[in-house]
């Protein structure tokens, strides 16, 4: 999947009919390796930057961490074929706690050139445009939708306070507060409040 950014601006003085926010192509795009768990919501934080959430892309349930043989739900063997999902992230589920993966996250961007913003919590000037460096927070199975909650923080303190929807894998549905930069909400080691 490659991510590409509609001008945000009004439609009427947009000139441009896209702009590639993340990857250039499947090999350095978002890895999704089944049906579901991907790019849930696009949105703009109160400080103008561009968050999305993004789900674990990998086969549902919490048994499955890149063994073989791969579950009926999952195209993980082809996305290692064609480059798509590199060898590290051959982990299913896990790839939500894999910091350097944009699978199971809120990425937090520049809208202008995708790159990850220096006030994210793992960014490094010298990976600016690696998924660790984009990364606000983790650790979601399929963030399918989120916001940002009402009257919460200014732009100079960051995007501002999200609610999060994380769709969960039989027992448990998440409604996560994100109200500051790094938090992990566990998948697939945690399922609401229960080891998982």
């Amino acid at each position: 999947h490659v991510i590409r950014s509609i001008c945000p601006i009004p439609v009427r003085s947009c000139r441009t009919a896209a702009k590639i926010i993340i990857g250039s192509g499947p090999q350095d795009g978002i890895p999704i390796t089944t049906k579901s768990h991907g790019i849930g919501t696009l949105l703009f934080g109160r400080d103008t930057s561009l968050l999305f959430s993004v789900g674990d892309g990998s086969a549902p349930g919490k048994d499955f961490v890149g063994q073989q043989p791969f579950p009926d739900l999952a195209f993980d063997q082809q996305a290692l074929d064609d480059g798509i999902l590199r060898e590290e992230e051959n982990i299913g589920a896990y790839r939500s706690q894999l910091l350097n993966s944009y699978c199971g996250k809120i990425l937090r961007v520049n809208p202008e050139t995708g790159e990850g913003l220096p006030t994210n919590p793992f960014y490094s000037p010298e990976r600016k445009d690696e998924p660790v460096s984009k990364v606000w927070a983790l650790g979601f199975r399929n963030p399918f939708r989120m916001t940002l909650y009402p009257g919460s923080a200014s732009e100079a303190n960051g995007p501002g306070n999200l609610l999060v929807g994380d769709v969960g894998d039989w027992s448990w549905e998440e409604i996560n507060i994100v109200d500051g930069p790094g938090l992990n909400f566990g998948w697939p080691v945690f399922q609401g409040q229960e080891s998982y």
